[in-house]
């Protein structure tokens, strides 16, 4: 339970800075860390311990790239890693107390939490860009077409899910947040564009910021040399700040007011401490 306590805690208070910062610190990503190391290694046999830091190092990599590419706020990427150590397997003592008795599944839990935390996140994040599109909907240009489309982006889902429904009805559950966020796509430019994408000087860019690709065009993206990476770390940003300076490049878009995923992870923690895996339960009716 030591793991499972200091993984609920730590997660709290990191959707919590996240939520109303939008920045989880490195100070209590590197505690957990720390802590989940000192976890590992003092109460497991060599070998396994040696896994379970594998199975972390493997979470940070794959976080790296996905942040690389703006998929992942580096604080998210670091509590992963934290959590991969907290939790290397599910806890038994919970596993005993849930009446309910939850799905374990065969890979390590924190998998199980960035799959629900990803489906959270499918629910509420279109949810509150389409209540933002709603209100500024006569400020939309070619507002049919774009509805049009999302429509059939959402309908192109539906064969997908009949068949998966065939195997198991739990399936629809999250049939609704992939057709929302699959409407959502059409819109992509404008929320891009409206709620996300803002200026800075190129001279001011650090690590935490993710370049808006999507609105830069192709000349500005050659100038910089940045290619279809959004994120870079400090060392990388003095080569393309020589190079915006060079070409005469003093701002750039960067993706400033993105969803906080902090929260959504604290919940995905929840739910796979209180019912186990969410995809196996929704695979197997």
């Amino acid at each position: 339970m030591i793991g499972a306590l200091v993984a609920l805690v730590g997660t709290a208070i990191a959707a919590y800075t996240d939520f109303t910062t939008t920045y989880i610190p490195d100070k209590l990503n590197y505690a957990m860390i720390a802590i989940g190391l000192a976890y590992v290694w003092l109460s497991f046999p060599v070998p396994e311990a040696i896994s379970f830091t594998a199975i972390a190092a493997a979470v940070f990599i794959v976080g790296l790239i996905l942040y690389i590419f703006g998929q992942l706020g580096g604080g998210d990427v670091k509590l992963f890693t934290a959590l991969a150590l907290l939790l290397p397997q599910y806890p038994v003592d919970i596993a005993q107390i849930n009446f309910l008795g939850p799905l374990v599944a065969p890979y390590p839990p924190v998998v199980s939490i960035f799959f629900a935390a990803a489906v959270i996140s499918m629910v509420f994040v279109p949810l509150g860009y389409l209540n933002k599109l709603y209100h500024d909907r006569k400020r939309i240009k070619s507002l049919q077409k774009k509805m049009s489309h999302g429509i059939m982006y959402s309908a192109a889902t539906i064969p997908v899910f009949y068949i998966w429904s065939l195997f198991s009805v739990r399936a629809l559950i999250i049939a609704l947040p992939i057709m929302l966020g699959a409407f959502t796509l059409a819109f992509k430019g404008d929320i891009l564009e409206r709620y996300i994408a803002k200026k800075k000087k190129v001279k001011d860019l650090n690590e935490d910021d993710v370049l808006a690709l999507e609105l830069m065009s192709e000349s500005i993206q050659k100038k910089l040399g940045v290619g279809m990476r959004k994120t870079f770390f400090d060392s990388e940003l003095k080569a393309i700040k020589a190079r915006a300076k060079k070409n005469k490049v003093s701002t750039v878009l960067v993706a400033e007011n993105l969803p906080t995923f902090g929260p959504f992870i604290l919940a995905g923690l929840l739910l796979t401490l209180l019912f186990g895996d969410a995809f196996l339960w929704l695979v197997f009716a």
